[in-house]
């Protein structure tokens, strides 16, 4: 029995650009159709069953494909695509929080201001949000209602 193949577009609302159509050239059908796969879900395995393989074998196959040079370089022309079609990048982002700190303090904003600068010094990487996962025994937790009487 033969599989077959679901074909998509990506992405679904535009054309795609030159340089992505010329990396998809260089596949063949079956992993353009991958790359297109997972360009929309992300998920190595989802996109090899939506490509035509086995569902016994599409975790093995999207992992294996995903490893492929000419499908990671398709994959990463199409993000990069996007990314300039969106236009946000940090500089982007860095810009309206400066918007954002200039209007806090004109409107005299204390809070805000304190959180647009956190978030610029997020983005700057100086500012790191860490948790403590460590888990620490011997210990009992009593809520009341719950425990014994």
């Amino acid at each position: 029995m033969k599989t077959q193949i679901a074909t998509v577009e990506y992405p679904p609302t535009s054309t795609p650009s030159p340089a992505f159509e010329a990396a998809l050239l260089e596949l063949n059908e079956r992993h353009a159709q991958f790359v297109r796969h997972y360009l929309l879900c992300g998920e190595g395995a989802e996109a090899a069953r939506r490509a035509g393989y086995s569902t016994k074998s599409a975790r093995k196959e999207g992992s294996r494909i995903l490893a492929l040079p000419k499908v990671r370089a398709a994959i990463e022309i199409a993000r990069a695509d996007l990314a300039k079609k969106a236009a946000y990048d940090q500089g982007a982002a860095m810009a309206e929080l400066d918007q954002a700190i200039a209007f806090a303090r004109e409107t005299q904003n204390a809070t805000a201001l304190c959180r647009a600068i956190e978030l610029k010094s997020k983005l700057c990487g100086l500012l790191i949000e860490r948790q403590d996962v460590r888990q620490l025994g011997g210990f009992a937790i009593n809520i009341n209602g719950l425990g014994e009487d």
